[in-house]
């Protein structure tokens, strides 16, 4: 694990732009405004023209997808790649703050509105003036969770009393019956990969359910570690997963690529860093600044 000279000290969120470069939003501290900016070579590269973010930031899409940074307010989208340009849109009224999700292959956003009582799913184009309802989303339970959508537009999520569930052409369908569920991750195939990890008592394990299959093949998470830190899968398929140990504070840092049968580990883990995945071959994490600081990258 490498530290990236000169990355912010507190990081709220990164992503990959189309070439596979590194975006960031953050700043020197955990409580003050954060910027949009990205490795260029050796040197951090901020975006002209875009506001400082609050506490209120997520960066959605990239790879092959849109970019787009997601204030509380306005939606920032990576126009030009190699010059770092970004076009802002007003977030229009129609999805409940803090719910925006995903983006699909069209570059339409989508959300939850959660203002009628029954939640449903929402999308917006940018530079349209309102968010239009998904057909069939509704209804959409409170305690439903870890929203995904697909390139080609499919959403799943987690519905505690019915499964994993998706939404393809107007239809909701079960994929997995009822289980201890989180961390639902798409790669560019449609291959759905998601953990089944209570904190309780195993088995902890996860389950990649292949494009077109009806079976999950499940992975046995290949340590004595307690916790899953998190789960996220990078286009190729190859998904990264950081589980934590009893103290809560070490871990393990391991991946499944597509075609083998379960996990590899690769590095150790700690409860400092955010990991999101690459590609087949890296990784970075980082920090809020109020344990570690910066961005690191991991090979493996």
């Amino acid at each position: 694990m490498v530290h990236i000279a000169g990355s912010p000290d507190a990081t709220r969120t990164v992503a990959f732009d189309a070439d596979g470069g590194l975006v960031a939003i953050g700043g020197p501290s955990a409580f003050g405004l954060a910027h949009l900016q990205r490795l260029d070579g050796e040197q951090w590269v901020q975006a002209e023209g875009v506001a400082g973010f609050g506490a209120r930031v997520q960066l959605i899409g990239g790879g092959d997808l849109p970019l787009y940074a997601v204030g509380e307010t306005t939606l920032y989208r990576l126009d030009d790649v190699a010059a770092f340009r970004w076009s802002a849109f007003p977030i229009p009224l129609g999805v409940t703050d803090g719910t925006v999700f995903g983006v699909d292959a069209m570059g339409a956003v989508y959300g939850i509105d959660l203002s009628e009582g029954e939640g449903f799913v929402v999308t917006w184009m940018p530079g349209d003036q309102r968010w239009l309802e998904l057909a069939g989303s509704r209804p959409l339970v409170a305690t439903a969770h870890g929203y995904v959508v697909e390139p080609a537009g499919r959403v799943t999520w987690i519905d505690p009393e019915t499964g994993v569930v998706r939404l393809d052409g107007g239809a909701q369908t079960t994929l997995v019956e009822p289980g201890p569920f989180a961390s639902l991750t798409y790669d560019a195939r449609g291959n759905l990969t998601f953990l089944a990890c209570p904190a309780e008592q195993p088995p902890r394990m996860a389950k990649r359910l292949r494009a077109g299959a009806t079976v999950a093949q499940d992975a046995m998470i290949p340590t004595s570690d307690t916790a899953c830190h998190g789960l996220t899968t990078a286009p190729d398929g190859t998904s990264l997963l950081a589980t934590l140990d009893g103290s809560g504070a070490g871990g393990t840092l391991s991946v499944w690529r597509p075609g083998e049968d379960g996990w590899s580990r690769v590095a150790p883990a700690t409860s400092a860093l955010r990991y999101t995945i690459r590609d087949g071959t890296s990784a970075f994490g980082y920090a809020d600044a109020l344990e570690l600081r910066g961005i690191y990258r991991i090979d493996f």
